[in-house]
């Protein structure tokens, strides 16, 4: 599109150029080769610079997320199918954009081309008749808006440009909200304000049970069991909990399992709602669970749509879960309540459950609820700024093709600006017609991107779904739609610095001489 929008304006400008070529002889076929060599040079040494850029870019954010997250070091690395794709496109996209912009200036009349003169008037249509009566906007702003409805396709061609560049941008912000919705969620899930686990292989025993409860600032201690295991094929992750956890589970289907059921350990389960979705599970079904401990098949009684372990833990309860690994009184967790959810006071418990476990010589390893969902949101914010950050970049390039519609608006209406500034016109309302029409047409594309902002959302969070098995909620804050309005404002008047400048430089002679 920008390629294209850039033609168009070198066309607009050399029309009588082009004119005196085809007067000396040259046929229209050699015409278009010239313009098309010139493409294809410039998509060369575009691919060329932005292959280059690619690797450079696409490298750093990969050591960025790397060290970040994962805490590696990641080279340098290049997909030579991806490198050869962007060649291509680079090569042969350029020529093909360029070719309406081309014929359109090939279709026009020889003596009409060496008589072009930038001006188009045009008729009286209905924005013009709307736009007279609208008495309460300047003279200068009722012209600009009437240029946008001179050229209707150009326009509306530039606003889905900025559209598809606000709509990327609006589903990035929406995602990277729900990213950290579902985070807080998942973290709100839970009870306990700290969880201590076992750093080797040996469950805690009654022993270890008696020690955690007789710790200062601990209020409650409850037992988990947690194993990762296979469920019909898909692998997932089983918690033994007791009937009444400290952990919010929240049902979307059946029910959570009866006091009854966990005293006669039986087997019965209730899944998340990702992992049943992915394996087609809906309650009345049996599940087969593999685990290190044998095979088991369960009941499920109840779906629930937490987001633990990404939305694919089986709660059975925990004398059902002690009994198939006939340990009736081990855990490898325990979920703690302090006395006091402030921070400090929780703090300190901590250390003093970890001493105490210590002392019996076992190897912890511990969890504190509130640092873990701050880091987790702050890791999430980290990732979601980047991305958002490019998506202010897709905007901003965007706004290219804007500056270029604007350009072609100045040279298609030079003699018009000769004859406004003639008849009295000063600079500043050049300045704002031509402002008032780039701004009017980014705001058209942003209210287009809007609805358009909205689809994407559901797209990517579908996409993420398929992709990665996460599912999101689908968030579309109206603060994002803001942000969006303020971000098209702000870079569409920078844009158009340039081509107003123009505008604005014209003297009003050279303007009504202008061809």
């Amino acid at each position: 599109v920008l390629i294209s929008s850039t033609m168009s304006t070198l066309v607009a400008e050399q029309t009588r150029e082009i004119g005196i070529m085809r007067a000396v002889g040259a046929r229209r076929r050699q015409v278009a080769a010239i313009y098309l060599r010139t493409t294809l040079l410039l998509g060369g040494i575009a691919a060329l610079v932005g292959a280059a850029l690619g690797i450079l870019v696409s490298s750093l954010l990969a050591r960025t997320f790397g060290a970040t997250f994962w805490a590696i070091d990641v080279g340098v690395g290049v997909d030579p199918p991806v490198l050869a794709a962007s060649l291509l496109v680079g090569l042969l996209a350029p020529p093909l954009a360029a070719l309406p912009a081309i014929r359109r200036g090939l279709r026009v009349d020889l003596r009409d081309a060496l008589d072009a003169s930038g001006s188009t008037l045009g008729g009286e249509g209905r924005l013009d008749r709307a736009l007279r009566r609208a008495g309460f906007l300047p003279r200068a702003m009722q012209i600009g808006l009437r240029n946008v409805g001179r050229r209707r396709r150009r326009s509306l061609a530039t606003a889905l440009m900025v559209a598809l560049a606000v709509a990327n941008l609006l589903a990035v912000l929406g995602v990277a909200a729900a990213a950290t919705e579902a985070t807080r969620r998942s973290w709100g899930s839970h009870l306990e304000d700290l969880q201590v686990a076992t750093g080797g292989r040996d469950l805690f025993d009654a022993e270890a049970a008696a020690e955690i409860a007789a710790t200062p600032g601990v209020a409650e201690a409850e037992a988990v069991l947690k194993n990762a295991v296979v469920l019909n094929g898909q692998d997932a992750f089983v918690w033994g909990v007791e009937q009444e956890p400290l952990f919010d589970h929240r049902l979307t289907d059946g029910r959570w399992f009866t006091g009854a059921e966990a005293e006669g350990e039986e087997r019965v389960a209730v899944v998340e709602a990702n992992i049943a979705e992915l394996l087609g599970i809906e309650v009345d079904d049996r599940v087969t669970v593999r685990s290190a401990a044998g095979t088991a098949d369960f009941l499920v009684v109840g779906l629930a749509d937490n987001q633990q372990e990404d939305g694919t833990v089986v709660y059975v309860p925990l004398t059902t879960a002690r009994a198939l690994i006939a340990q009736p009184a081990g855990a490898n967790a325990y979920w703690i309540r302090a006395d006091d959810p402030d921070p400090a006071f929780v703090d300190r418990t901590t250390t003093l459950v970890e001493d105490r476990l210590a002392a019996l010589g076992y190897e912890v390893d511990t969890e504190i609820t509130y640092v873990a969902e701050r880091d987790e949101v702050a890791a999430n914010r980290s990732l979601t700024t980047s991305i958002g950050l490019i998506g202010f970049v897709i905007v901003a390039m965007s706004m290219v093709g804007l500056a270029n519609a604007i350009t072609t608006n100045v040279l298609e209406r030079t003699r018009e600006i000769g004859i406004v500034r003639c008849i009295g016109a000063r600079a500043r309302d050049v300045r704002r017609i031509f402002t008032t029409e780039g701004v009017a047409i980014a705001l058209l594309g942003w209210v287009i991107g809007i609805p358009l902002g909205y689809a994407f959302t559901r797209l990517l969070v579908r996409l993420i779904w398929e992709v990665a098995e996460v599912r999101i909620p689908v968030l579309f804050p109206p603060l994002n739609v803001l942000v969006a309005l303020v971000g098209t404002v702000v870079l569409s008047l920078l844009v158009l610095h340039v081509p107003v400048r123009r505008a604005v430089r014209f003297r009003p002679g050279d303007a009504l001489r202008y061809s």
